[in-house]
């Protein structure tokens, strides 16, 4: 499962109601904005998600899902530290 909801504690959550193991991090930023109540508008072309595993380690889950993303034509990275690219989303 890899979750790309905004903020920092979403993870925490997680781990309370999954095993660890059942984690990938994710972020996502794509340029949106609400342009009525319940309703989100995709306003650019920004588009990326990056996502890694917790330890920092390569798997072959993290691998195959890039691979699937790049072949969907969607803009992807892995991290060897998602809970920095976490933060740094955060802060910016």
């Amino acid at each position: 499962m890899v979750s790309f909801q905004n903020g920092v504690l979403k993870d925490s959550f997680l781990t309370a109601a999954y095993h660890n193991a059942q984690l990938i991090g994710g972020v996502a930023y794509i340029a949106t904005t609400m342009s009525a109540p319940g309703v989100i508008t995709r306003t650019g072309p920004l588009r990326r998600l990056i996502f890694g595993e917790f330890t920092g380690r390569d798997s072959a889950r993290v691998e195959a899902f890039h691979t699937a993303c790049v072949a969907g034509g969607i803009n992807a990275e892995v991290s060897t530290d998602i809970r920095r690219e976490i933060w740094e989303k955060f802060v910016f």
